[in-house]
Order: C-alpha cells, then structure tokens, then sequence
C-alpha cells in the first residue's frame, strides 16, 4: 500500500480555521445563512424518528434507512472528499493517519454530545416537574 505523503489533516484544518476566523466561513458560505444541508454538501437529511412505541420491524426499517442515508452522505460529501478517480483517498492514507483522522472525528463527536447536552438540560430545565411520571409510562415494569 502506497502511504498518503500529501495528506496532512492539521494544515487541513488550519485552513479551514483560518477561513473561518476571516469571514465566518469556509468555502465562502456563511454557516450562519445556511441549514444543516448546506453542511452535509447538499446530502439527504438523516431519516425521521419513528414515535414512542415502535415494533421490532419498525426498528430495522430505521436502521436500513439510516444505512442508505450513510450511503447517500459515501456518494455526495464523501465522493467530493475522497474520489480520487481510480482509488479512494484512504487507500492511500497510512494507518498512523487512518488512526489520527478517526481520532479527529471523535472528538468532533463529542463536541456534537457535549452541545446536545447543553441543550437538553436546558430544555430540562423549562419541562414542568411530575413526580408521578413514572407510573404513568406503560413502559416501566
């Protein structure tokens, strides 16, 4: 396997930070004036979740939708990110980099948890307090 001598993620980011810090945007967009679409390279949106109840059949319709929804981000985004024609930019890539690029989407993943956590235990704390909540849940044994 051929390592990947041109990749290099941080000078990707810095570019992309730097970008960002001139204008509030990276490719000339302005995340502020665009919807999650924009972001994902004008992919479809993640499927609809099913409401409270759902059966086991319901749940694996959910998951192959969100299988060929991650298909559809492999052939819009990730085409644009990692086509290179005749191969695929981590064939190319070394396993140090593979590792360090997996590494980076972690921590971008736990950026988005830590965010959605914010925002719920602000949504907590607007909920109205029930204590009997719990029997009402047919759910709960």
């Amino acid at each position: 396997m051929t390592e990947g001598a041109n990749f290099d993620w941080p000078a990707i980011d810095r570019a992309r930070l730097a970008a960002a810090r001139s204008n509030d945007s990276v490719d000339g967009v302005d995340d502020r004036e665009c919807g999650p679409s924009h972001r994902q390279g004008g992919a479809a949106s993640a499927p609809a979740s099913p409401e409270f109840g759902i059966s086991s059949y319901e749940l694996a319709q959910y998951v192959r939708d969100f299988a060929r929804w991650c298909a559809q981000r492999v052939e819009g985004p990730g085409m644009v990110e990692y086509d290179r024609g005749s191969h695929q930019k981590f064939e190319v890539m070394s396993t140090q980099e593979l590792v360090q690029g997996l590494q980076e989407e972690l921590a971008d993943a736990q950026n988005y948890i830590a965010m959605i956590s914010l925002l719920i235990g602000r949504l907590a704390k607007s909920l109205p307090k029930e204590s009997d909540e719990r029997e009402k849940d047919p759910g709960r044994s």
